[in-house]
């Protein structure tokens, strides 16, 4: 139905966001990663810094994509619904 139609509709205008987000978060730890001392790179190993690299980008995707989708539209829903009252019941 409808619903559909706007999820697919907000999930096709949320990639690119996504994408970007996604390619400036990874570029900045990368550079963050090649000025780390020669110490840091021989201790440790590769593997587990890229995993540690998509879980964070993963994570503030989530978060974010969480608050833009969740809790705004809710929030935004409450001060619709206390402004249509307080317009209607005119308390003052």
């Amino acid at each position: 139905g409808v619903e559909g139609l706007l999820a697919n509709i907000r999930d096709l205008l949320w990639i690119p966001i996504t994408q970007a987000a996604y390619r400036r978060v990874s570029n900045d730890v990368f550079e963050h990663l090649l000025a780390l001392d020669h110490n840091f790179h021989l201790h440790r190993k590769t593997g587990q810094i890229m995993r540690i690299l998509d879980r964070g980008t993963s994570s503030i995707q989530d978060a974010v994509s969480i608050v833009l989708f969740n809790i705004l539209p809710q929030m935004v829903d409450v001060v619709v619904a206390c402004t249509y009252l307080g317009v209607m019941m005119q308390p003052w």
